[in-house]
């Protein structure tokens, strides 16, 4: 058994019922313009902090030294070389104590993450037109300046 489009919609509007042709006549659904609600500053907020705290995990793990006292060693007493700090010292210890190199694909997780819900808080912005892709919006030589950056990150 089949049915025609829109005869099964629960609502009893006109199109859901049989015209006198004995079909089902289509009209178009009418799109109610709902009100522009920017991100609120609670969103934007976390986004914050969650970039900060990621710029943090990846200046640990970047410059972790086993020499630092953390989890797993005791150090040597001489001065952290971690840029992060103890508590830096102690994350990447811990990172790669738990995961070991592998932590770093739980950094670009991470990255990937926060991005999405950059594009989430950006498109919520009037002033960024709906049919621009985010991605499209950043500048091209800032792209192969941060893929060079990361590149030299790794690398070295």
């Amino acid at each position: 058994m089949t049915f025609p489009l829109g005869s099964l919609r629960s609502e009893g509007g006109p199109s859901a019922a049989p015209s006198k042709g004995g079909s089902y006549s289509r009209e178009p659904a009418r799109q109610s313009a709902a009100p522009h609600h920017p991100a609120g500053w609670r969103a934007q907020l976390l986004l914050l902090v969650t970039g900060v705290l990621w710029l943090l995990a990846v200046l640990s793990m970047a410059t972790h030294s086993a020499a630092d006292p953390a989890f797993s060693t005791s150090g040597t007493g001489a001065a952290l070389f971690n840029k992060a700090g103890m508590a830096g010292a102690w994350f990447s210890d811990l990172a790669y104590f738990v995961f070991g190199y592998s932590a770093w694909w739980a950094v670009l997780v991470a990255l990937r993450s926060w991005l999405g819900a950059l594009a989430g808080v950006l498109r919520h912005d009037a002033s960024v037109p709906a049919q621009v892709p985010v991605a499209r919006m950043v500048d091209p030589a800032m792209n192969e300046a941060m893929a060079q950056t990361a590149l030299w990150a790794v690398l070295s």
